[in-house]
């Protein structure tokens, strides 16, 4: 009996892991299969695909919000969505071919989108693959017929799709990130703190842990499966200032897992930094439209280089005739100061112990990521680039990047900004003083803290960008001590701007966030130093009127 016990204790250890590796390859395997039976099929049609692909997304999702000491939302969220990619004719030209001059063309029109069942049951999960194949196929050959027609008359270029290396890559399922249940009382807790102020609008401390499990499946042999976490915590507040308009001030932090998140100590000391900041936002003028010297912040700087500069050198831009092409004309020419370097670099994980959100193994299109150095010593040198060729450059660089559900171009990852020479720290308010008191300036501006910003590339409207601050002061050259001031938005145009940089500071820090654009949002991160600049433009933000409340709180009434 002992013998026979111990004989299935050892068959049962063998057959387990077996089990288990199934069950994690159960998505994969089946997207192959369906891949290459639809693949084979189609191939019967008069005009089949020369390539296929799926991309299909895991997410789950658990999400805490609180409001004023009451938690308001304690959620749980778990969808997979597939896309199916056809491509009808070759490398050289297919149907998503631009038909004009004027880049309004079909893109990657020839995809089909599907949810799919969350549970690991064949022949739903069959059944829903097979639809989205359906629909790309039907929307590909529409597509691909119609160029037909005009073929001859089009100019052809560039090819409409690379060739790259096949990549082969698999990590095994993770469980699931999760907030531990003390985040509750943390988030009421930070929230609760807002209570007392009669001014305090709105507070409230929101959490979201993501995980992430992407698919890429292609006809030509590629197979590619990653993880990916993303942990959210922002605390928003809005405020009524002393005269009367309203205002918004936002603490984020941004990492990979919830247990690198700050302590509650940490936290309870950062709110108590928040709300002293919100007292004097309150108190503080607004500002004036100005043109002149500034300091940008290590994290304002960041966000200036990834609005101004990365969204311009996006490759697939090229092939839109609509879009400005503000460095197509300067490859191999100056366009930053001699000092300034520009890389995007996927592969590094983090920069000083800061988790950084542009990082991955493998992009959208099964390419394998990779440092791409677009500056050297202030010479522009390439574009970032997907899968989608443009005049020059034939071939990707590993920054084919989507939001589940929309088809890849080409976009940003980790931009790194270095500079061989910099001022220190502490000497560049006296270098701005100096800058003001040549320009004649009263003061200069600092901006300190930003929340994001945007930008315009078409050449059908103004070549612009908009960064918008929420902690700005004005840095007098007299000497006088700082002084905050609110409702002020740093604008300009990207080759004036640029020429205006004077100098960089020592040290480098890490923003972190989301960048929407034509494939929709994906996670970006930015590592740049401070900028001293000769002069930047700024205008008034849209403010409006608080109102006053008619019946007192609660607490007030008798």
């Amino acid at each position: 009996m002992k013998t026979t016990r111990l004989l299935l204790l050892s068959m049962l250890c063998a057959v387990l892991p077996l089990l288990q590796l199934s069950a994690q390859d159960f998505l994969s395997n089946t997207l192959r299969d369906e891949l290459n039976s639809h693949f084979n099929s189609l191939q019967k049609q008069d005009k089949p695909p020369y390539f296929m692909a799926y991309r299909l997304t895991d997410i789950q999702s658990y999400g805490l919000g609180a409001s004023f000491g009451s938690l308001i939302a304690d959620d749980y969220n778990h969808k997979r969505m597939i896309s199916a990619e056809t491509r009808i004719g070759n490398y050289e030209f297919d149907n998503t071919h631009p038909i004009n001059d004027m880049g309004m063309g079909y893109g990657f029109m020839g995809s089909s989108v599907q949810q799919l069942p969350i549970e690991d049951s064949l022949l739903p999960i069959r059944n829903s693959i097979r639809e989205c194949t359906d629909g790309a196929y039907k929307a590909s050959l529409e597509q691909y017929e119609e160029l037909l027609l005009v073929k001859d008359t089009l100019k052809i270029k560039f090819n409409d799709f690379s060739a790259e290396p096949k990549s082969d890559y698999f990590e095994p399922v993770v469980a699931a990130i999760k907030p531990g249940a003390e985040w509750k009382d943390y988030l009421k807790k930070i929230t609760a703190l807002f209570n007392q102020q009669g001014y305090i609008l709105e507070a409230r401390a929101m959490l979201s842990a993501s995980t992430v499990r992407n698919y890429f499946i292609s006809t030509e042999g590629t197979s590619v499966v990653q993880n990916s976490f993303i942990t959210d915590l922002s605390i928003a507040v809005i405020f009524n200032c002393e005269d009367g308009n309203m205002a918004p001030y936002v603490k984020t932090y941004q990492v990979r897992t919830p247990d690198q998140l700050p302590t509650e100590k940490q936290l309870m000391d950062d709110m108590a930094q928040v709300m002293l900041i919100i007292e004097k936002l309150r108190k503080a003028p607004k500002a004036e439209s100005y043109t002149g010297p500034a300091i940008l912040s290590a994290k304002a700087s960041g966000v200036f280089f990834h609005e101004i500069f990365g969204h311009r050198v996006e490759g697939h831009r090229l092939r839109q005739q609509t879009d400005a092409h503000t460095f197509k004309s300067q490859l191999g020419e100056k366009i930053l100061p001699d000092a300034i370097s520009i890389t995007f670099d996927p592969t590094v994980a983090a920069f000083d112990g800061v988790p950084l959100y542009g990082n991955y193994k493998y992009d959208d299109e099964g390419v394998a990521a990779r440092k791409v150095e677009v500056v050297k010593n202030g010479t522009f040198l390439t574009y970032l680039m997907s899968r989608q060729p443009v005049e020059g450059i034939s071939n990707s660089n590993g920054h084919g990047r989507c939001e589940p559900g929309m088809a890849p171009v080409s976009r940003q990852s980790n931009l790194f900004v270095t500079s061989k020479t910099y001022i220190p720290e502490t000497d560049l308010h006296e270098k701005l003083r100096k800058m003001c008191k040549k320009q004649k300036k009263e003061y200069g501006y600092l901006f300190e803290e930003v929340i994001g910003g945007f930008t315009k590339a078409d050449r059908m409207s103004i070549n612009a960008f908009n960064i918008i601050p929420i902690l700005v002061y004005r840095v007098y050259a007299d000497g006088r001590p700082d002084e905050m001031v609110r409702g002020v938005s740093l604008i300009g145009t990207p080759l004036t701007m640029f020429s205006e940089i004077e100098a960089c500071g020592g040290k480098q820090a890490v923003f972190n966030g989301y960048c929407g654009a034509e494939s929709g949002s994906v996670p970006t991160s930015t590592i740049a130093p401070s900028l001293l600049v000769n002069k930047i433009e700024t205008q008034q933000q849209f403010e409006i009127k608080g109102e006053v409340p008619q019946i007192n709180s609660p607490d007030q009434a008798k």
